[in-house]
């Protein structure tokens, strides 16, 4: 009883440990960003970045809004995309599939699982 306690214990404060870790790298990772780009956000202005559309880099002429609304079309395609594709799988192999297939199936869904989706 005594070990469990300890694992638990031991689990517990691993647990905690990571989540502060992860918090500690996404407010390192916006500092870097911001600091790489300070001088830039004091030139140009945060706003006006973000919502001009123009990019002419010899005359100093910086937009960010059609890689942002881009970046934002493309991803809601994929998310309409992927999430029947996924459901369906999820439903078949939950509720009609046999045994072998489930099994075939699971395993290459985790081995696709593993590989990075964003590039």
């Amino acid at each position: 009883m005594k070990k469990r306690k300890f694992v638990d214990l031991f689990f517990s404060k691993l647990v905690l440990f990571s989540s502060l870790l992860v918090v500690l790298i996404f407010v390192l990772l916006f500092a870097v960003l911001y600091g790489e780009s300070r001088l830039a956000i004091e030139k140009f202005g945060f706003w006006k970045f973000v919502f001009s559309t123009s990019w002419n880099p010899p005359k100093e002429i910086f937009g960010g809004a059609p890689a942002i609304v881009g970046t934002l079309i493309s991803s809601a395609i994929a998310i309409f995309l992927a999430v029947p594709i996924a459901l369906g799988i999820a439903i078949f192999l939950t509720e009609v599939a046999p045994h072998s297939i489930r099994e075939v199936v699971k395993t290459a869904v985790e081995l696709l699982a593993v590989i990075p989706s964003i590039i």
